[in-house]
């Protein structure tokens, strides 16, 4: 297989926060659910989170846990590094041959300082392990784990699986893929390790039917020694689980990021039809743009709910005061439709589905388990008043975006241009057989996320071409002056059209204690409001070479939060 041309570190660090964020989102409840009677229950959560702010946290900023210089991006190119074969540097590594892991980029663990590295590990050699990323936030703070596997360990005993090969460890089944909704991209993260030779206990032939199909996972690797088994040789007194020590240590997140997802790529797994099906991946495949013209992927792939109802809404009253509420104008009935198998995306909060109707496609979404709980138990409200939340929000939304139409016109005067004008989708009210959606239109094109919840800011080139970040930037600060500082419309994200530009999915915080119950979950209140003005920046827009967008956000009344 020819190499890999290296990936963008700088595009790859878009994707860091949310694969920081896979690294956490674990159950507390299963790990409750796997302590002894006799632990003390309340210590370890309260230890465990405590661990998980030491580790998880700096991720996310970048600090002490990360260690950037060691950050790489693997494949050919000027930007990459690349060998071929076995690394030739000359450094002991147990006799494990290293191999470039081409078309991956490394986030580096600061284990220890750098002059010891090679002190503390010389002879370890590098390996791999695949899963889940909600998993591996517990990886990092309290080690990898034994599991049972009886055709290898034999009765009641356990080990820890890594592999050689980045590549055999990729696949879907063990690196589990996520979707980034802020990049639209999907991501794939494996762990790389270093590992003490004296602690390796077998090796043994790939587990993936690879022989069985005539697959070959990594043309570097011999299929018979794909898989290394490390026996836990501790135990942890408090929950019993049996972990290794001094003997592997995890040095870098590998991230993999692809425009597409990775089922549909041409990796190892999908080069053979028989053993994507034997796996079931093909399951996975959801392509809204081959429903119409292909029926048999339809039939075979797309699930055919018996009743949908759509409803419509318009708002009444002013967003920022009491009196502002939603009417619903129309209901429409749905027989003969299509619903996508899996989501297509899933946010924080919510997975993405796609529905076909004869009216043309829309794109649903549905409250995770997670999101549900918090719903009912937190916020003592029903999962239908939360979309009407939703509801609320995005009408309230497209107030604003009239009226900001109307003051960039008074503005801009004879230079304005109608495709400046912003809109917001419809939100819709949806129910597929009695549960309930929240929906909108399906709107082709590039979508682009401006800013999101939390005050960041998109500052690629492709988030300020045309000068879009200043615009949307421009539109979360006249929210805020014209409602007298009540409230903020931020979370800016959609897509230029050409004849409009299209916002979708927005939040709103509320700095007003009486709206402090209004508008979506996502309501972070003064926070979010803080937040935001933390990282924006009133600009006065250069009218002879950022004509298109020339709003003077310094010119608007900014209201001390």
């Amino acid at each position: 297989m020819p190499p890999r041309q290296c990936p963008d570190l700088d595009a790859a660090l878009l994707n860091l926060n949310t694969a920081m964020q896979l690294l956490t989102q674990f159950s507390m409840d299963s790990m409750l659910g796997l302590l002894p009677e006799s632990a003390q229950k309340d210590e370890v959560l309260l230890q465990h989170y405590r661990d998980l702010v030491t580790i998880c946290g700096p991720l996310q900023l970048g600090n002490e846990n990360l260690n950037p210089k060691w950050n790489k991006s693997y494949g050919v190119g000027t930007k990459g590094t690349y060998w071929d074969g076995p690394q030739p540097d000359g450094y002991d590594r147990g006799g494990i041959p290293y191999y470039c892991p081409d078309g991956w980029v490394r986030f580096s663990l600061n284990v220890c300082e750098d002059k010891d590295f090679m002190k503390k590990y010389n002879g370890w050699g590098y390996l791999y392990h695949g899963t889940k990323g909600k998993y591996m936030g517990s990886i990092l703070t309290s080690g990898l784990r034994g599991s049972q596997g009886l055709c290898y360990c034999g009765e009641n005993e356990s080990a820890v699986f890594f592999s050689p090969s980045i590549e055999y460890c990729s696949h879907p089944r063990y690196a589990s893929v996520s979707f980034n909704p802020e990049t639209r991209k999907y991501i794939q993260l494996v762990l790389q390790c270093r590992v003490n030779p004296k602690v390796i206990w077998q090796m043994k032939p790939e587990t993936m039917a690879c022989d069985e199909f005539d697959i070959y996972p990594d043309d570097n690797i011999c299929s018979s020694q794909m898989e290394i088994l490390v026996k836990p040789n501790s135990t942890c007194p408090k929950t019993g689980h049996r972990f290794i020590k001094d003997g592997v240590v995890c040095t870098g997140v590998m991230m993999r990021v692809t425009d597409r997802h990775p089922l549909e790529l041409d990796y190892w797994w999908a080069q053979n039809p028989e053993y994507a099906r034997h796996w079931n991946l093909l399951e996975e495949k959801v392509n809204p743009q081959q429903f119409p013209q292909n029926a048999k992927y339809r039939d075979k792939y797309w699930k055919k709910p018996s009743h949908v109802e759509i409803d419509h809404f318009v708002s009444i009253g002013k967003p920022c005061e009491s009196n502002f509420r939603h009417l619903k104008t129309k209901t429409v009935m749905y027989k003969n439709t299509r619903l996508s198998p899996q989501p297509f995306a899933n946010g924080t909060m919510r997975f993405c589905y796609y529905l076909h109707t004869k009216d043309g496609l829309y794109v649903i979404k549905k409250y995770n388990r997670e999101c549900e709980d918090y719903i009912w138990d937190k916020l003592n409200i029903s999962v239908d008043e939360a979309a009407e939340r939703d509801i609320l929000t995005y009408l309230a939304a497209k107030n604003y975006a009239h009226l900001f139409n109307m003051d960039n016109r008074k503005v801009q005067g004879a230079k304005y241009q109608s495709n400046q004008d912003i809109d917001f989708l419809d939100p819709l009210l949806v129910r597929v057989d009695g549960e309930v959606y929240f929906g909108e239109k399906f709107v082709s094109g590039k979508f682009i996320k401006w800013n999101d919840n939390t005050g960041h800011c998109n500052v690629t080139a492709e988030g300020k071409a045309e000068h879009m970040d200043e615009y949307a930037g421009g539109f979360s600060h006249f929210t805020y002056a014209v409602s007298d500082g009540k409230l903020a419309i931020v979370d800016i994200q959609g897509w230029d059209i050409g004849t409009k530009i299209v916002f979708t999915d927005p939040q709103i915080h509320t700095g007003c204690k009486k709206l402090k119950d209004r508008f979506s979950i996502g309501n972070h209140g003064k926070t979010g409001i803080v937040k935001f003005f933390a990282s924006h920046e009133c600009t006065t827009v250069d009218p002879v070479t950022k004509e298109r967008y020339n709003l003077h956000c310094c010119n608007l009344k900014r209201i001390v939060v």
